[in-house]
């Protein structure tokens, strides 16, 4: 069956750590080739959801010489048809939690991506969340694992479930003024 045939209502890129620097150049590079396909072509109308996991984009977007990698990162933000939502948790002390990628790079981003915290600490009872504290690789990891506990955030609900991603969270309003544990203070390029 060829791709522009297929009755897919959505194409779901889930990215974690420093993956999500890869999925953000896979994305934008698909982008531009969907863009450039005929109006009616079946593909380029489908909705493309880019789910990020203790993402760590700042540590490429914020050097000096990584002129491209900002501007697919400006690209996505304004792309109406992507629906990109980050997950990430201020216990991680592996990514910048609840920390918009797009923030100091594109002020005018007309799509930014939707800032949520898996909140670990109602996923599991009080000893078991401690040791998973304690635990900082575990805790990066947690992510794409199970928990005790059902909440909004499950990755396996949300990868194989029947929602499209921009539905299963629409009532979850982004994080948008977290700042406690941002590391920099960016200056725009």
């Amino acid at each position: 069956q060829r791709l522009t045939e297929t009755t897919d209502d959505e194409v779901l890129l889930v990215a974690h750590s420093s993956g999500c620097i890869m999925a953000v150049c896979i994305l934008a590079r698909a982008c531009q080739l969907l863009k450039a396909l005929p109006p009616g072509d079946g593909l380029a109308k489908r909705r493309l959801s880019l789910m990020t996991l203790g993402q760590c984009i700042p540590l490429l977007a914020e050097l000096p010489h990584a002129h491209r990698f900002r501007a697919e990162l400006t690209l996505l933000g304004q792309t109406q048809w992507i629906d990109w939502i980050d997950f990430s948790a201020p216990p991680d002390a592996c990514c910048f939690a609840l920390c918009n990628p797009l923030a100091k790079i594109d002020d005018a981003a007309i799509n930014p991506p939707k800032m949520l915290s898996p909140r670990f600490a109602q996923m599991f009872d009080a000893a078991r969340y401690q040791a998973l504290r304690k635990d900082k690789l575990q805790m990066h990891f947690q992510y794409l694992m199970a928990h005790e506990r059902v909440l909004d955030y499950d990755y396996f609900l949300i990868t194989a479930g029947d929602q499209l991603l921009k539905n299963r969270f629409a009532h979850a309003p982004s994080v948008t003024d977290f700042s406690a544990l941002h590391p920099f203070r960016w200056k725009k390029r």
